[in-house]
Order: C-alpha cells, then sequence, then structure tokens
C-alpha cells in the first residue's frame, strides 16, 4: 500500500497567512464597517452551451387512442391558459399524440375532457353553494359523463385554483412533478373511475428559496441573462406551479451586474406572474457574507437616503417581496437600535411608494448574540420591536425539526425558535424557512443521501399546521442524489397536510410498479435509521465532511454542526481511550456501514422488476444508496486504521500488525469505487454536469460548483490525508480564497 494520498484539488498555500488573520477578524470584529462599492463580475465564467436537459422522460414509441381534451373559455387568464398548455404538453408526451385545447367538449364515445370552467360543463356538476364556499386558491373536481365521454370537471376559486385542479387530475392519470427539468411520464395515461375532490392549501404562502448564495445551477441561471438560462427559470416556476406552490425568491449577489441584468429579472418575474406564481428577492442593510448585495455602505449610521435609492433601484423590478438579512453576518450582530431603524425605513418606505409589496427578515438560529437595548434579548430576536408590518422568516438548518435534538450553531434543540415563532402570530406575518439541503460540508456536496429530512420537515408542517402562521418557505440546495424528494414530499405537505409522509413516499415509488412497496419500504427504513443513528447518536459528525472553515469553527468556538472525534484525536489517545473509542464509536461506525450495505443489496435484487419508464428513477435511488454505503465503509475502514495505528505507536499488539496498512488499503479502493460511481452517476444529472461540477469562479463567493466536492471525493481524500498521512494541519486542502470570498 502506498501511503502517500493523491490529491486532486487546487492548492491554496501562499495565502494561509491571509485566511489566519480574516478568520480571526471575521470571529470577533465583522461588525465593522463594511465597503460600499459592489464587485461586479460581469463576465459570464460559468456559461455552456449544452442544451437544457429536457423536461420530461422519453417518448413511448406507441401511441394511444385516448382523445384528451383540456376545455377552457376564450377569456381563460394567462395563470389557466398556461396551465392547460403544459398539462396538454406533458399528457401528449405520455400518449403519443396531441392533446387538444378547444373552447367546447369532444363528445365522442370514449373521449376524455379536463372541463377548467363549470359554465362549459352540463348543469348540475356542482352546486351554487359548492362553488361559493371554495376558500381561497382551493378547487372542486367531478368525474362525471356526457353521453359516451368522461369529462372531469374543475371549479377553483380563483385562477390559481383552476391551475391546481388542473394539475391534480393530470397527476392522478400518472404524471408526476418530480424535479424542475424532469417529470416522470408513464407510457399512457390512466385517469380515475372516480373522482370528486374538493381541496385548498393547508399553508398561505407556499415555495422555496433557492440559496443562490451557494453555487448551485439556480445561482448561474436566475442572475446572468442568457435566452438558454430564461427557459431553466421558467422551468422552475412551471415546477412550483405544478406541485401547487406559489412563490419562490432567491439571494441578489453583489456580484451581479444590475443593469445587465434587471430585464432578466423582469422576464422572470413577469414570466412568474402569467403563472400565478409570486417573487422575492433577498438583500441585505449591511450583511456582508457571501457576496451579499447590500443596500447600505456602513454599519454606523442610518443611511436612510441609501436606503430609499437601493429600494428604489430594487423595484425597478416589479418584485412582489423583498427579504433581508440582519446583522453583519449569521455570527455577528450590528447596533441593535440602528437595526431597529432599518426595520422601520424599509417598510414605511415600501408601503408609501411600493404597496403593496412588503419585506419581512430572516430570523437566524445562531447564538450567543444579545441586544443590549432591548433587555439583552437574542439579537436575531430584534424583529418583535420593528414596525409590525414587518414579516419574519424563523430560520432552521439541516435535517432536524423544530422539538427534537438539534446540536447545530451552539444550540441544543430548536425549540427556543417554535416559541419565538408563536409569539409573533397575530402581532405580524411569520413565514417557517426550514431547510431541505444545508449544502456546506453536511449532505448534499459530500454527498449522503438523507431522506431523514422528509420526516423532519413533516414533523414541522404537523405542528405549524394551526398555529396560525403565513406560510411556509423552504431553504433548498440543489436536487441531485434524490433531493428533489425533500422538496416534492415537502410541496404535497404543505398543499394537504392530511398527507402522512410515508404515503407521499408511497406516490413516488409506484412508478416501480410490483417493488414499489419494497422501494417505499427501504427509504422509510433508512430514514427512521437515520433519525436514530445520525441525530440521537450524533454520528452525521462522522459522515458528513469537515474542511478548513470547519476545522477554525471548532478551533474559534463558531462551529456550525456536530463536533467527531477526530483523527488527531485519535492519535492523542491513551490505550483505555483508545479501546472505549473503539467500542463505542468505531462499534457503531460498522453497524452502520453494515445496515447501510443491506439497504443498498435489497435495493439491486428489485432491479429485475422495475418498469422501464421508472428506470431512471431507480438508478437515482440505488446509486444514492451506495453513496451511502461507500461514505460509511470509508470512515469505519479509516477509523479501524487509525485505531490500529495508534496501538503500535503506544506499542501494543492487537495480534495483527498490518491491521491499519489493510484497513487503509480498503479506504483508498473505497474511494476509487465513489469515483467510478460518481463518473456514471453525473451522466444523469439534469443540469449540464459543468453546472454542478466545475472548478471554477462564479457569482458565488466559490471557486467551484456545489458539486465539485463529490465529482472530486475532496472528503474522502482530505480525510484519508488525515488518517494515513497524519496531517492535521487546519488549512490542509484549503479550496477557499480568502481574497475572493471577503472581497
Amino acid at each position: 500500500m502506498s501511503m502517500a494520498v493523491e490529491r486532486r484539488w487546487p492548492r491554496r498555500w501562499w495565502r494561509l497567512a491571509v485566511l489566519w488573520i480574516l478568520v480571526v477578524i471575521f470571529a470577533s470584529a465583522l461588525a465593522v464597517a463594511c465597503a460600499g462599492d459592489d464587485d461586479d463580475d460581469d463576465d459570464d465564467d460559468n456559461a455552456t452551451d449544452d442544451d437544457t436537459t429536457d423536461d420530461d422522460d422519453d417518448d413511448d414509441d406507441t401511441a394511444s387512442d385516448l382523445k384528451v381534451t383540456i376545455v377552457l373559455g376564450d377569456d381563460a387568464s394567462s395563470v389557466v391558459r398556461l396551465a392547460a398548455e403544459d398539462a396538454a404538453t406533458m399528457m401528449g408526451q405520455a400518449l403519443g399524440h396531441t392533446v387538444t385545447l378547444a373552447s367546447e367538449a369532444d363528445a365522442s364515445d370514449g373521449a376524455v375532457n379536463i372541463v377548467l370552467d363549470p359554465t362549459l360543463a352540463a348543469d348540475g356538476v356542482f352546486t351554487s353553494g359548492e362553488v361559493s364556499d371554495i376558500p381561497a386558491e382551493g378547487f372542486r373536481a367531478r368525474r362525471t359523463t356526457q353521453g359516451g365521454a368522461v369529462e372531469f370537471v374543475i371549479a377553483g376559486a380563483d385562477d390559481r385554483g383552476t391551475a391546481y385542479g388542473l394539475y391534480d387530475i393530470v397527476e392522478a392519470a400518472g404524471i408526476h412533478y418530480f424535479h424542475p427539468e424532469q417529470n416522470y411520464i408513464p407510457s399512457t395515461l390512466v385517469f380515475p373511475e372516480e373522482w370528486d375532490v374538493n381541496e385548498a392549501p393547508g399553508y398561505g404562502r407556499r415555495g422555496f428559496h433557492w440559496h443562490t448564495m451557494h453555487p448551485t445551477p439556480h445561482s448561474e441561471f436566475l442572475q446572468r441573462d442568457r435566452p438558454d438560462y430564461l427557459e431553466y427559470a421558467k422551468h422552475l416556476i412551471d415546477y412550483t406551479v405544478r406541485n401547487k406552490q406559489n412563490y419562490m425568491q432567491w439571494e441578489l449577489l453583489k456580484t451581479v451586474d444590475w443593469d445587465a441584468t434587471k430585464d432578466h429579472f423582469r422576464r422572470i418575474v413577469d414570466y412568474a406572474h402569467e403563472r400565478g406564481v409570486d417573487v422575492g428577492i433577498v438583500v441585505t442593510w449591511v450583511f456582508a457574507q457571501q457576496k451579499a448585495w447590500k443596500l447600505l455602505p456602513s454599519t454606523k449610521e442610518e443611511h436612510k437616503e441609501e436606503l430609499h435609492e437601493g429600494i428604489d433601484q430594487l423595484m425597478e423590478v416589479p418584485w412582489d417581496h423583498i427579504h433581508l438579512e440582519m446583522g453583519s453576518s449569521e455570527f455577528t450582530k450590528v447596533q441593535d437600535t440602528l437595526q431597529v431603524t432599518w426595520f422601520n425605513d424599509t417598510v414605511e418606505y415600501l408601503a408609501e411608494k411600493y404597496a403593496p409589496t412588503d419585506a419581512s427578515v430572516k430570523i437566524h438560529v445562531s447564538s450567543d448574540q444579545e441586544a443590549e437595548n432591548y433587555g439583552d434579548i437574542n439579537f436575531n430576536f430584534l424583529p418583535q420591536f420593528a414596525d409590525p408590518r414587518l414579516g419574519v422568516y424563523p430560520h432552521t438548518v439541516q435535517f432536524y425539526d423544530l422539538q427534537g435534538r438539534a446540536p447545530s450553531y451552539g444550540n441544543d434543540s430548536f425549540e427556543f425558535m417554535y416559541e419565538w415563532m408563536l409569539g409573533r402570530v397575530g402581532e405580524r406575518k411569520v413565514y417557517y424557512y426550514p431547510e431541505s439541503a444545508y449544502w456546506v460540508t453536511f449532505d448534499i456536496n459530500v454527498p449522503l443521501y438523507l431522506p431523514v429530512y422528509i420526516p423532519n420537515r413533516w414533523n414541522d408542517i404537523q405542528l405549524l399546521k394551526d398555529a396560525g402562521i403565513d406560510g411556509h418557505v423552504t431553504f433548498t440546495s440543489g436536487h441531485e442524489f434524490e433531493y428533489w424528494l425533500n422538496d416534492w414530499t415537502i410541496s404535497r405537505g404543505l398543499w394537504d397536510t392530511s398527507e402522512d409522509w410515508k404515503d407521499m413516499i408511497g406516490e413516488f415509488t409506484s412508478i416501480f410498479g410490483p417493488v414499489g412497496g419494497d422501494v417505499k419500504d427501504i427509504i422509510i427504513e433508512l430514514a427512521e435509521h437515520q433519525e436514530a443513528t445520525l441525530n440521537d447518536e450524533d454520528l452525521i459528525a462522522y459522515l458528513c465532511g469537515l474542511d478548513t472553515w470547519d476545522e477554525l469553527g471548532f478551533l474559534l468556538g463558531a462551529a456550525t454542526h456536530v463536533k467527531p472525534i477526530r483523527f488527531k484525536d485519535v492519535y492523542a489517545m491513551s490505550a483505555n481511550e483508545l479501546a472505549e473509542f473503539q467500542g463505542d464509536i468505531v462499534v457503531k461506525l460498522e453497524n452502520v456501514a453494515a445496515k447501510y450495505d443491506a439497504f443498498y443489496e435489497r435495493a439491486t435484487e428489485l432491479r429485475g422488476q422495475v418498469p422501464e419508464k421508472a428506470m431512471p428513477w431507480f438508478d437515482e435511488f440505488v446509486d444514492s444508496l451506495a453513496i451511502n454505503k461507500l461514505r460509511a465503509n470509508h470512515m469505519f475502514q479509516l477509523y479501524v486504521g487509525a485505531t490500529a495505528a495508534r496501538f503500535l505507536e503506544l506499542g501494543i499488539d492487537n495480534g495483527n500488525p498490518d491491521a491499519a496498512a489493510e484497513a487503509f488499503d480498503k479506504a483508498l479502493a473505497i474511494t476509487d469505487e465513489f469515483l467510478a460511481l460518481m463518473t456514471i452517476r453525473e451522466q444523469s444529472f439534469r443540469y449540464p454536469k459543468e453546472m454542478s461540477t466545475a472548478w471554477e469562479r462564479s457569482l458565488t463567493s466559490y471557486d467551484y460548483k456545489y458539486l465539485w466536492h463529490a465529482h472530486t471525493a475532496y472528503f474522502y481524500r482530505r480525510y484519508e490525508a488525515q488518517a494515513i498521512e497524519k496531517d492535521f494541519n487546519p488549512f490542509l486542502m484549503n479550496t477557499i480564497d480568502v481574497i475572493w470570498f471577503f472581497q
């Protein structure tokens, strides 16, 4: 075995001194005045000439003779008409021929008509009371017959309700809207024999925050003006409506050239409005983190004139909502009375000049910040003293829920956020703001497949459904490795709060035909196992990643997730400590690895029974299980090797002097296996691979795309260097260009 670990990452050693100085400054005094000039990056660094991914699965070669017509009035709104055109396209792909849009139903025998206006159907489908009682954005839909034809008649409370009712019927016929770039399109459509539905949303504002501070594909196509990028943005909006959501937002970065991009923003917002989706933009007052767009030049004064000018500039695009970040970073505050002044100036000016556009502020779970002039309360809770027109977005992180354990950002749980949230209900608008992917060294970029997000997001939806809050907006950071399933199930839960999360999983796995129940069982068991091990036993600390910034966070008391017993700790242990560590953490890692092996084996045995149309989704599922299997086994072998190596250093013979070398050889082989798997998996990414895996500077603070770590096995290699080479320098394999990051 070669003990030298191959390194495949750009070296940043010449910047280490600068890095250390900046980290200390960041930890102690980031609240100092922030520079006001933006550093625009106009170059289209991440441009790709690839066409967008098909918005559906491949068409079937055989066409169905089923005739389907969508019936709508000539005066139908854009919301209804665009939904009808979209539904007709998807159904046509399943049937192999055109689905007609018409103002009259097809009366021929065997025809199926979906009628989007009850006045265009026969009398008596609904009573006047049934229609008048439909809540906002809700709908009634009923199956009836006219002669030899079938009619599904929809009565929407409004245009959104009508569109949602249409998508509901199309989904019942077999089409699923799993991903913005790929729907599940079956070989034909099977409409329900009975249909009498009365639905309304469980939450008011429902949708997604696409976190463009992270270098996801969204950070590019939402913020660069290119025709193909506009199409990606439109697909994102289509996905939102299909899944009965009504809102989306993203971060505006200071690297965006406003004048060159505002028309792109207008086109996105205009299309969203045509589809019935509200759009928000996220900016900050003086928050200086990750290329945030700041409205104010410094943290020292009110700057009312500059604030108004900044809002005027933003409102050159007809945003429905402006969302802001407070403080000077997630971890550092500003002068509390000044922060409250900015709150009030913002909502006053919006109400005066740009109503009904409203404003809200993010409430972070970071700890150890107090507002001295407001009774030493948590600085994050300052908005309770603001003008009541300021909405609040209580934010939680990672896969933890509001009432269970949450060892993150210096907290033991997030229950304090839940209690504070309830206290704001009735006082101002409240929108819960949890995550479905955290990204930074924690989940999707390691990568790990974490369906544990699903029951925990569902737990919160159930907890808050009758609490009187105004909405739920999900913070998301990418959709590969089945992370789209997190967002898809959240969407379902926000619409229908009565649906159990396990049934939602069953809706997805139904596409796998005879083995759908088996796949469902695996996902549910995996999610429950992850809650019991990754959360309850804190084993996420050993499967997630650590980079330079995590190491420095542990050193400076600003850690964002659970601290593991690291390899440098193992190599400092006494014999007794090693024996205890072996019997505890190493055994637990072995058990997790064995369990993940078993999940993978169960899934692979099902392949021969999976319908052809579902194979792309099944392959992703199995590859995601393989990712977990490889990660758990890799960490287990590294800790076995490090423990054995430390025993040898102590002169203790455990009967196999080659144990360390054997374990390290196994770990290195697992890394090669992982890289081979990634090579295959990346061919099925829904966005062009370069938009997810490239090493190149983007609009964000990072010199790489959001899955570059996964693409290169970065966290595998970094841990190998620590365990095998005993390189414990916190700057090991640093990938952050600190000049660019803090610029």
